[in-house]
């Protein structure tokens, strides 16, 4: 899926880890509405996890496009440890590290700020 670029896959960020990390890749399709049309709904899931990929793809893209065309240098990880903490995206390269956590909500509260906290 890759190769037909329909699908980006980002591999977890494991740079000198001080916390048990998930070493996995996440995936995300090229474009939300694939996404959204592909992936099974029914009375059990909220709308959160329907749509919660949508803005951390839309993110993906654009870190990706900015990355390219400014020839940034980075390599775009995620970071998810083993408690369930999570670093949407982790930017790391010769220029340094950025970190990028995506919420789908109207305010921020501290307890969104779990996962960054956790990773540094």
């Amino acid at each position: 899926m890759e190769d037909l670029l329909i699908a980006i896959r980002l591999a977890a960020f494991t740079q000198r880890a001080k916390r048990q990390l998930i070493n996995y890749c996440k995936f995300y399709y090229f474009d939300t509405g694939v996404y959204r049309t592909l992936r099974p709904t029914g009375t059990l899931h909220s709308s959160a996890e329907i749509d919660g990929p949508a803005p951390e793809t839309l993110i993906l893209q654009e870190l990706q496009t900015v990355n390219d065309y400014l020839s940034l240098g980075y390599e775009i990880f995620f970071c998810r440890t083993k408690h369930r903490l999570e670093v949407d995206f982790v930017l790391y390269g010769a220029r340094g590290l950025i970190t990028v956590e995506i919420k789908r909500s109207a305010t921020v509260s501290s307890a969104d700020l779990r996962g960054l906290k956790a990773f540094r």
